[in-house]
């Protein structure tokens, strides 16, 4: 439970930045015009409880996730701020 409430995101700027973790806090800065790809996916807890997962690509680092169980309206919102468009489209419950 700590470590949940240790999550966060935001879009600030030009950026998408998040945050996790209790004892070593690990921020991730992503440029929104370095993202490629966005992906929002759902364990099966994850679509009983109505939350995704979005993870985001970029040509030099790879994959990164952005934001770990939020609601699909928050994954639109984070997808729309990448530039990438309605991805989180139809996942809602």
């Amino acid at each position: 439970h700590l470590a949940w409430r240790q999550r966060a995101w935001a879009v600030v700027g030009e950026l998408l930045v998040t945050r996790r973790g209790v004892l070593g806090r690990a921020t991730v800065i992503v440029p929104r015009a370095r993202v490629r790809t966005a992906h929002v996916a759902a364990s099966p807890l994850q679509r009983r409880l109505a939350l995704v997962s979005v993870r985001a690509s970029t040509a030099a680092y790879g994959a990164r996730v952005l934001a770990t169980d939020v609601t699909a309206a928050q994954a639109d919102v984070l997808t729309r701020a990448s530039g990438l468009g309605d991805v989180a489209g139809g996942l809602a419950a």
